[in-house]
Formats: structure tokens, C-alpha cells, sequence
């Protein structure tokens, strides 16, 4: 038999929520009502763009995305923490994106072939001597 759900166990799931409403939140209603946790989509830089996929499409590992800044990030964070709520932010981090262009944080990226920076790269793929 499965154990019952106990304080803090439930994860509300705020992906594309920008940084401000997801603080807002954390004090607001997921604090108070007992949530233990919120997650969040991918904070790094990523190419633009307003459908939800563009945040899988990273172009560096910059804090920068369409949901707000390094400074809005670290407020929501330390916001939720104060509330009680943990954040668990997604990641990507075995691909960047196969373009070019300039990211949600200003930064230009240009895909070079020749260091594979916008190809997938498998972690599985070692070398073996």
C-alpha cells in the first residue's frame, strides 16, 4: 500500500510562467496552501520566440530566458524559499540550439559545425581506447 501524501509532498508545475508571477505565487497561494515545491521552466538563454518549445532550444547557459532575467530569477527563488517552497527548475543541458541568431539575453550564436556547438551531443558517446 502506497504511504499517504505528507506536508510538502505536492509540486505545482508553472511552466512559461515568468519569474514575477511564479514569486507571486510562492507567497500568494503555493506557500500558504502547503506546496512543497514549484517547478519552472528552463531559465537559461534560448532563441526567441513566443511558442513553448523555444525554451528547449538553448543557446547558452546564461541565465536569460523569456520568463525574465538572472536578478528576477534569484528573486523568485529566494521569494519561494522564504515562503516555504522549493523551486526545481528543468534543464537542458545535452544540446544547444541548430541555429542562428541572437538569445532572449542578447547574446549572438552562430552554429559553427566545426565544434559540433549546435549539433545534439550524446553523453553516451565516449571515447574508448
Amino acid at each position: 500500500m502506497a504511504a499517504a501524501l505528507g506536508g510538502k509532498d505536492v509540486t505545482a508545475v508553472m511552466f512559461e510562467g515568468n519569474f514575477a508571477s511564479v514569486a507571486k505565487a510562492c507567497t500568494g497561494e503555493l506557500g500558504p496552501d502547503g506546496y512543497g515545491f514549484v517547478q519552472v521552466s528552463p531559465p537559461n538563454e534560448h532563441i526567441q520566440g513566443s511558442t513553448w518549445w523555444t525554451v528547449y532550444q538553448p543557446v547558452s547557459y546564461r541565465i536569460g530566458s523569456k520568463s525574465g532575467d538572472r536578478a528576477a530569477f534569484r528573486s523568485m527563488v529566494d521569494t519561494c524559499h522564504t515562503a516555504g517552497v522549493k523551486v526545481a527548475a528543468d534543464s537542458v543541458i545535452n544540446h544547444m540550439a541548430d541555429a542562428s541568431g541572437t538569445g532572449t539575453a542578447g547574446a549572438s550564436f552562430h552554429v559553427d559545425a566545426t565544434t559540433r556547438w549546435g549539433q545534439n551531443i550524446c553523453l553516451n558517446d565516449t571515447w574508448r581506447g
